[in-house]
């Protein structure tokens, strides 16, 4: 029988040890149910149930406190907005609707702003929501944005630049891929239609083969475009 406390309580810290104190919590409880405990071990028991409530406790003050900091920090700087915006995504965001519906009437950072009204959309919040952005105001409900990954304007967008670049020219296609994300992101909480995809990507395709090689692969993307029209119309 000792052999049986002794790894009984063996387990018990290993599980501390790996800070998993609630599974920890779940033994101790068990054990202490049993209708006879030596003394000793019974005292033991309790001294790791009490300190096994105790870093819970702790573990969800630190999380509270986390929440206050990251939303303080929505009333930070640029960068500081777009660190506790990607951190509060990962959130439920029902839980702070006071304080995003505040933050996004602040004029706040664009990109930190659409990583939020991106979250709002993905987590289908039937609220609904005012941005002001430059001085302007868009009202709109939560689960009526598309996300972007899911926006008709943006898979097309991305499918004419993989068709125009994919084989000769990865580089560009992933520098094109990243303005075309940071576009359809900012556009939020609107949204491109599939038949706007087409121009979305022309334009992203224009800024960046300007920089890349003058142009010169933007010109050949339009001339292949005017090409495939004028077959079209001849069949």
């Amino acid at each position: 029988m000792e052999n049986y406390y002794d790894e009984i309580l063996a387990e018990i810290r290993e599980m501390m040890d790996r800070h998993e104190e609630e599974e920890a919590l779940i033994v101790i409880r068990k054990e202490l149910r049993m209708p006879y405990i030596p003394p000793e071990i019974e005292k033991k028991l309790h001294e790791y149930e009490v300190n096994a409530k105790q870093v819970i406790a702790d573990r969800r003050q630190l999380k509270e406190e986390s929440l206050d900091s990251l939303l303080k920090k929505l009333r930070g700087t640029d960068q500081q907005q777009l660190a506790a915006a990607a951190q509060l995504t990962k959130r439920n965001l029902r839980d702070i609707l006071t304080e995003i519906r505040s933050y996004l009437q602040s004029n706040p950072c664009p990109e930190a702003a659409a990583l939020i009204i991106e979250a709002i959309a993905e987590q289908e919040i039937k609220e609904e929501f005012t941005l002001v952005k430059d001085g302007m105001r868009a009202e709109f409900y939560g689960d009526s944005v598309i996300p972007c990954s899911e926006s008709g304007g943006f898979r097309k967008a991305y499918a004419c630049l993989k068709e125009w670049l994919e084989n000769d020219n990865p580089a560009m296609l992933e520098m094109c891929r990243t303005l075309l994300i940071r576009e359809v992101y900012l556009f939020l909480p609107l949204s491109y239609d599939e038949e706007e995809g087409e121009d979305l990507a022309l334009g992203i395709l224009e800024q960046v083969s300007d920089l890349m090689d003058g142009g010169a692969t933007y010109r050949a993307a339009l001339r292949t475009m005017r090409q495939t029209a004028e077959s079209s119309k001849m069949s």
